[in-house]
């Protein structure tokens, strides 16, 4: 059987206005937000020389959708939720370095802006290694690999619910501007639930 990396699910989509305060939110950030909204996984936008190619990464963060969010989402897709948070994320120009999640194995998604017109997201398998790392590494062992082999390469659908494995090392390629997406950590038990649906 094959691996499925990306797997569509039937949920319903968030309304527009929801999507388009969301934009609002994460793209005022300095104005609007306190720290305490930010949750982990800030990082730097640099380039750094892999190989003999240049790779520009940019800056990604998480915010907590506020309440009116939370309770569109609970709901809606709450019995699959549970006490979990919708978060916004938004990689700015540059791509989403090669990194894993730590506090999740899996991610339920939902594309608002792509960042670009085709901007891939990949997942990669370091040399010699499996493709679930036994233990997860720290996100700057994995920007500087140079020895990662591309293992699956998917464009995600804009305005569509999917589910994608987040403890393989994972990244995007082609960005060119700011990528959008609604995201929630999930486990096993919840993956197997949505798909189910």
């Amino acid at each position: 059987m094959t691996f499925q990396f990306v797997t569509k699910i039937n949920l319903p989509s968030p309304p527009t206005e929801l999507n388009e305060s969301a934009v609002r939110i994460i793209q005022n950030n300095n104005n609007t937000l306190d720290s305490k909204d930010f949750t982990a996984g800030q990082s730097p936008a640099e380039s750094i020389l892999v190989g003999n190619e240049i790779k520009n990464y940019g800056e990604h963060y998480f915010v907590v959708l506020p309440e009116q969010h939370q309770l569109w989402a609970k709901e809606t897709i709450g019995s699959f939720l549970g006490n979990r948070t919708l978060k916004v994320g938004m990689t700015t120009r540059g791509d989403l370095w090669p990194h894993q999640d730590y506090q999740h194995d899996w991610s339920l998604n939902y594309v608002i802006n792509p960042g670009g017109i085709s901007v891939e997201t990949y997942w990669a398998q370091e040399q010699g290694c499996s493709l679930i790392p036994e233990k997860r590494k720290p996100l700057n062992y994995w920007r500087l690999r140079t020895d990662l082999n591309l293992v699956h390469v998917e464009i995600i659908p804009v305005g569509q619910w999917v589910v994608i494995p987040t403890h393989i090392v994972h990244g995007t390629k082609g960005q060119t501007g700011d990528r959008i997406s609604i995201t929630v950590g999930i486990d096993e038990h919840i993956k197997e639930m949505l798909l189910s649906v």
